[in-house]
């Protein structure tokens, strides 16, 4: 394969057509499989029917939908935070969070963080040191500074490496604080029921909490949400960015509300399958991954074209730009089958002895 880009006109599940052949996707990042469910598109064709294909107008508009108030009072409900504003997507979440802030604030990112909350004058710190905290800490004592906005990814979905956030405890509680979490790959799939991370955050610290997250992996929804405290997201709501910006097409929130029971289903059946193939491969010594995330991440490259050749396409591309290294890992998700695990189990097992 080398680097070349594969192109396909059929949006890939279980399986991916390249020049008419079939091979099985281990890639993407659609988790829980929603994109391709048939289950969920019964529900998107019955909504698109009733709202139409798109609703390019405003949130403030004079006609008012429902389905938003309903579907945001539902996320913020299923996530545990008081409240929840939903846009086009993860990246514009990120964009009207970081608007919010004054410009005498100073951001500290822990690590590398998404470009969604990524602010280039940005202090980066391995808050997880005792380095790194004793630093952030000292920001507190600047008189001149009006807000501390510390922020980080909650998952790693290319290294597969776990986040230690054990400094969040560590904190101070202070007014000037404001931690703000990009939960794209955490939301619909980590948590005891796909919560993601804001609960299990604000159980650690009473300081100020903002997460924004993608509902496109997991949710397979096309658009993103800002997860705080009312005032926070009411500050949102009022401001021009956000009333100047189409919303999500009220068709796919309709078949999100509708489609509860199978969200559920379909993080078990993802999590059933996580479980086979890291049992099955733990003793290949090829992957890296997090306990219960679909993401194993390997360093050897040679896999790809191994996989490739025997009709298996996994993630394998330079990242974060086209000089840079390949990133290789294997995805899984929902709607592989026992075959599908099988298969490239067995091809694992043939690559490594070799």
């Amino acid at each position: 394969m080398g680097k070349e880009k594969l192109t396909t006109s059929k949006l890939p599940g279980r399986t991916l057509h390249i020049n008419n052949e079939e091979f099985l996707h281990f890639s993407g990042t659609s988790y829980l499989a929603i994109s391709t469910n048939s289950q969920f598109l019964e529900c998107l064709r019955e909504a698109i029917l009733q709202y139409g294909g798109n609703y390019g107008g405003s949130r403030l508009s004079n006609i008012q939908f429902p389905v938003y108030g309903k579907a945001e009072a539902l996320i913020a409900k299923t996530t545990g935070s008081p409240s929840a504003i939903t846009c086009t997507s993860g990246s514009l979440a990120g964009s009207l969070v970081l608007k919010q802030f004054s410009r005498n604030s100073i951001y500290i990112q822990n690590k590398k963080v998404h470009r969604a909350i990524h602010n280039d004058e940005a202090i980066r710190l391995d808050l997880a040191t005792e380095e790194g905290l004793k630093q952030l800490l000292q920001s507190l004592h600047k008189e001149e500074v009006t807000n501390i906005i510390i922020s980080s990814n909650s998952v790693d979905p290319l290294y597969a490496k776990t986040i230690d956030l054990s400094w969040v405890s560590k904190l101070p509680v202070d007014e000037k604080i404001t931690l703000l979490f990009d939960d794209s790959h955490g939301i619909g799939i980590c948590g005891k029921n796909g919560e993601g991370i804001y609960a299990k955050i604000k159980s650690l610290t009473a300081n100020k909490l903002v997460v924004i997250a993608s509902l496109g992996k997991a949710l397979g929804i096309p658009g993103g949400v800002v997860l705080g405290d009312i005032n926070f997201v009411n500050k949102i709501k009022a401001s021009p960015n956000f009333g100047g910006a189409s919303p999500i097409p009220p068709a796919y929130l309709q078949a999100f509300l509708k489609s509860q029971n199978l969200y559920q289903e379909q993080l078990n059946i993802v999590r059933n399958n996580i479980e086979y193939f890291k049992r099955e491969t733990d003793g290949t010594g090829l992957f890296r991954n997090q306990k219960a995330y679909p993401v194993f991440y390997t360093e050897n490259d040679q896999l790809t074209e191994f996989l490739f050749q025997n009709k298996v396409i996994i993630s394998s591309f330079p990242y974060p730009g086209p000089k840079d290294k390949n990133i290789t890992r294997v995805v899984i998700n929902a709607a592989h089958t026992s075959d599908d695990l099988q298969k490239i189990v067995q091809l694992i097992h043939q690559f490594v002895s070799q």
